[in-house]
C-alpha cells in the first residue's frame, strides 16, 4: 500500500467531505442512505491513511536511527557517506508523508464506532426517515474543550496538576421504523493529570496520565399503542400522553487517550431499552 492510494481517495472526496475533513465537525438533517454516503470515502480514506502514516512513521524512525549509527563509520569507509546521504533521505521523505497524513488524519471515531453503528441500524429506519445529527471529532484536550483545571498545591513532589476537558462528539435523533423516537449522545470526558516526580536519586521526571470516560446517553420513546412499560428496569421513566419514555446511560472507562469503543457499547444500550418493553 502506497501513498498514492491515499492521494487517489482524497481525490475522490466531494467539496462537502473536504470541508468535514478540514473542520472536524459537521451538523445536517439526511436520510440514512446518504449519511452513509457521506461517511464512506471518509473512512476509506482514514484506512488508507492510518496504514501508511504508520508504515512511514516506522520508517522514518529506522532510517533517522541508522543514518546516525552510519556517521560514526564515516571516517573510517568513506563510501558509508553515500548510504548516510540515502538514508538521510529516506528519513526526510517518510517524515513528509507522515506529517501530510497527520494533517488530514480523522478521528477514528468515524470509521471504528459512528459508521458501523448507522450501517448496523440502517433496515431500523424508514428510507425516507431523516436523521438530525451533529458531529464533532475535534481533539478533545483542546483547550477550548477545557471545563476544569485543578492547579498544583503541594510544595513537595509528587506535583499534580489536573486537567478535566469535555466533548460531545455525536448526537442525533430520528425515529425508528416502529414509532419509537430516539435521542442519542455520545461523550468522552478526559481527566489529563500532569505528575512530575524526584525519583531517588535526585532526577524530576515528568509524565501525563489520562483517564477517559466515554458516556452514552439514550432517550428513547415508545408509542404505548405498540408498546407495554416493564416496570422495575433500572433506567429513568416517564410516562407520556401517547409515550413510555425511557432514558439510559452508559460509562466505559479507559487509560489510553484515543481509545474508540467499539459499535457494540452503543447498540447494547439499545437493546437495553427494548428489554424495557414489550410489543403489545
Amino acid at each position: 500500500m502506497s501513498y498514492k492510494i491515499v492521494k487517489q481517495a482524497l481525490a475522490k472526496l466531494t467539496p462537502e467531505q473536504q470541508t468535514f475533513l478540514k473542520t472536524r465537525k459537521y451538523e445536517g438533517r439526511q436520510t440514512m442512505k446518504q449519511w452513509l454516503e457521506l461517511f464512506h470515502g471518509l473512512a476509506l480514506l482514514d484506512t488508507h491513511g492510518d496504514k501508511i502514516r504508520n508504515k512511514a512513521k516506522n520508517i522514518w524512525i529506522v532510517s533517522l536511527v541508522f543514518f546516525i549509527i552510519s556517521l560514526f563509520f564515516v571516517a573510517v569507509v568513506p563510501l558509508i557517506l553515500i548510504v548516510s546521504a540515502i538514508l538521510l533521505i529516506l528519513f526526510i521523505y517518510f517524515l513528509v508523508i507522515f506529517f501530510k497524513l497527520d494533517k488530514i488524519d480523522l478521528s477514528n471515531h468515524l470509521r471504528l464506532q459512528v459508521y458501523p453503528f448507522l450501517a448496523a441500524i440502517k433496515d431500523d429506519l424508514n428510507e425516507k426517515e431523516k436523521i438530525q445529527m451533529t458531529l464533532d471529532f475535534s481533539e478533545v484536550v483542546d483547550k477550548k474543550y477545557l471545563i476544569e483545571t485543578i492547579p498544583n498545591t503541594s510544595k513537595r513532589y509528587p506535583k499534580i496538576t489536573t486537567r478535566y476537558y469535555k466533548l460531545p462528539y455525536f448526537s442525533a435523533s430520528f425515529t425508528l421504523q416502529d414509532g419509537a423516537e430516539v435521542e442519542f449522545e455520545a461523550e468522552d470526558l478526559v481527566r489529563k493529570r500532569d505528575i512530575t516526580k524526584r525519583g531517588s536519586s535526585g532526577k524530576v521526571k515528568s509524565k501525563v496520565k489520562y483517564k477517559i470516560k466515554h458516556s452514552y446517553d439514550l432517550k428513547i420513546a415508545f408509542p404505548k399503542s405498540r408498546y407495554q412499560y416493564l416496570p422495575g428496569k433500572p433506567l429513568i421513566y416517564n410516562e407520556l400522553p401517547e409515550y413510555h419514555e425511557l432514558r439510559l446511560k452508559i460509562k466505559n472507562i479507559s487509560v489510553v487517550l484515543g481509545t474508540i469503543q467499539p459499535p457494540e457499547n452503543l447498540l447494547m444500550i439499545f437493546a437495553a431499552a427494548y428489554q424495557s418493553v414489550r410489543p403489545l
